[in-house]
């Protein structure tokens, strides 16, 4: 599930990450947790990489909070 929930690519030295649940406003799962923070361990340990861009996609909301559901 968590493959095309958070996109993540590095463009120039900046890393962008995507919440893409726009379904659901981009609340969050666990698993979105999870990869959440491999992310930040993968951007933390990357000497190229010198800005975070955290999105949300759909155009409706950042991230809505946790997925209760």
């Amino acid at each position: 599930m968590t493959a095309n929930t958070l996109l993540y690519e590095v463009r120039d030295g900046v890393a962008w990450l995507g919440f893409n649940r726009p379904e659901s406003r981009n609340a969050m799962t666990w698993e979105m947790y999870d990869a959440l923070s491999g992310y930040c361990d993968r951007v933390a340990s990357d000497d190229a990489i010198h800005a975070v861009v955290l999105h949300g996609m759909g155009g409706e909301a950042f991230v809505a909070g946790t997925d209760i559901g």
